[in-house]
């Protein structure tokens, strides 16, 4: 049996749509967020390769660089305190003999970081040092018996 149908009803698998107002709403919300990750995206790259940092901050970071690159091949220490350390390292200049570098601060806020190579001149590697201490994790190495 057939039944008809009025030509004002809808049919039954009728396709779901979105209003206009809901796309542009959708549309606000994604360029907000899209704005958000790529804000987060440069703050992260700045971060990460140094540039906007102040410039005390970066002076910092190459002088921790240096004193880490100087650290990493000591041969031994004659002085470790909390704001100054002297160390050897391997013969740098051709005269077979090791050097001695110093890393020091007074103490006094707003005083420099100095370094002294080969008891030449204190020369200041950082200015206006507000905070500076030194710890040390030691670890004592024995040459292999041969």
């Amino acid at each position: 049996m057939r039944t008809s149908r009025s030509s004002h009803s809808l049919p039954n698998h009728c396709c779901a749509a979105f209003t206009l107002i809901e796309v542009l709403v959708s549309i606000a919300i994604m360029a907000v967020l899209v704005t958000g990750i790529a804000s987060a995206i440069v703050l992260a790259t700045r971060a990460a390769d140094g540039a906007g940092q102040p410039a005390a901050l970066a002076d910092a970071t190459r002088v921790i660089d240096q004193m880490t690159a100087e650290l990493a091949v000591a041969l031994s220490f004659s002085e470790r305190t909390n704001t100054a350390v002297t160390f050897t390292v391997p013969d740098r200049d051709g005269d077979e003999a090791p050097e001695t570098i110093r890393y020091a601060w007074s103490g006094v806020p707003g005083d420099p970081l100095t370094r002294t190579y080969k008891g030449g001149e204190a020369t200041a590697v950082a200015d206006n040092v507000h905070q500076f201490n030194l710890t040390y994790l030691l670890k004592t190495l024995t040459p292999a018996a041969e």
